[in-house]
């Protein structure tokens, strides 16, 4: 559904039982004598999860039509610019040619090309394995952040469709009904949910979204994450 931007994760399906203890044991013998049995262990497991409910499939958002999806890129480059013209205000806004939006595979190569191209100190976000993800601008005058501006209005990514009533809906009950609960059995802490309907009305502005960032150790993050999986 493309709805969570806090760390992009996704699970091909919601696991259904909890974990197990593995429980390692042996034992052996010699003629004449006894050898103890090494002492049973127990390995805790770092996360648990909790059956999912029933709350149906996941209903869709229609696509975009090419009229507002182009209303969304006009509005997002005039977004831009304003960026540029708070810090700015006597900056003369350049005429943008727009060719083909970005996509996940090439975003960081074509900006950084035309970042390159522009002579502008560029700024780059790596995951654990190194793999850069996202890269920026980094403008220290005027004319840097006008070619800044160029590179990002001229290579947007692809404006997508906001969920409809019944997507968010559909979200408000996984939320509250699998991961808020599936958080709070692995003691994680998070403020009381709105209404479904103050949810719904006020996204994205909802200010309430259960989260773990910054109160776990990251092994247990992680394993919290594979136990309690963001929706698709």
């Amino acid at each position: 559904m493309g709805l969570f931007t806090a760390r992009q994760r996704t699970a091909a399906a919601v696991a259904l039982a909890c974990f197990t203890l593995t429980v390692m044991a042996g034992c052996s013998s010699t003629v004449g004598s006894a050898t103890p049995s090494p002492t049973a262990t127990a390995t805790a497991p770092l996360a648990v999860t909790i059956p999912m409910p029933d709350i149906g499939p996941s209903p869709t958002t229609p696509p975009l039509a090419p009229e507002e999806k182009e209303r969304q890129r006009v509005a997002a480059q005039d977004a831009l610019w304003g960026t540029v013209v708070a810090t700015f205000p006597d900056a003369q806004r350049p005429v943008v040619t727009f060719t083909d939006y970005v996509t996940d595979d090439n975003r960081v190569d074509v900006r950084s090309e035309c970042f390159a191209a522009a002579g502008l100190k560029v700024e780059t976000g790596s995951n654990a394995d190194g793999v850069v993800l996202s890269v920026s601008a980094q403008p220290t005058n005027e004319a840097e952040a006008v070619s800044a501006f160029v590179c990002d209005a001229g290579h947007p990514s692809e404006p997508f469709p906001l969920p409809n009533d019944a997507v968010l809906s559909w979200v408000y009950d996984y939320l509250t009904q699998f991961l808020a609960p599936c958080y709070a059995a692995n003691g994680v802490e998070y403020p009381a949910p709105p209404t479904k309907a103050d949810f719904v009305a006020q996204w994205p502005n909802q200010n309430w979204f259960p989260s773990i960032r910054d109160q776990l150790g990251i092994a247990q993050e992680e394993a919290i994450y594979e136990a309690c999986p963001m929706a698709n």
